[in-house]
């Protein structure tokens, strides 16, 4: 499969991942992801708080923002398999959470 195919379809994965799980919106910012989310997302917050506590340089915002950090210059590939993997790691962890 091309690459352009391979990232429209990782990006496509990313975005109905973050609609289940309530994100808001994604962007990227002085070497920052920065993932918003809505206010009544169902993510719990010791999942998150967890995802911080194991990231280095990671936080989450009052504001209701989670900051982690990304490496300066990446390819676009690498930042979506990157954000793929956060997202996939925090909804599993909210999984276990729930059981």
């Amino acid at each position: 499969m091309p690459g352009q195919v391979k990232r429209l379809a990782e990006f496509a994965l990313i975005k109905s991942t973050a609609q289940r799980m309530g994100i808001e919106s994604i962007d990227r910012r002085q070497g920052m992801l920065n993932i918003k989310f809505h206010k009544d997302s169902r993510v719990q917050a010791a999942a998150l708080m967890n995802l911080v506590r194991k990231t280095a340089g990671a936080q989450f915002t009052p504001a209701g923002v989670l900051r982690i950090p990304v490496t300066p210059g990446g390819e676009p590939s690498h930042l979506l398999g990157f954000l793929s993997a956060q997202l996939l790691q925090l909804d599993a962890q909210e999984s276990s959470l729930r059981q």
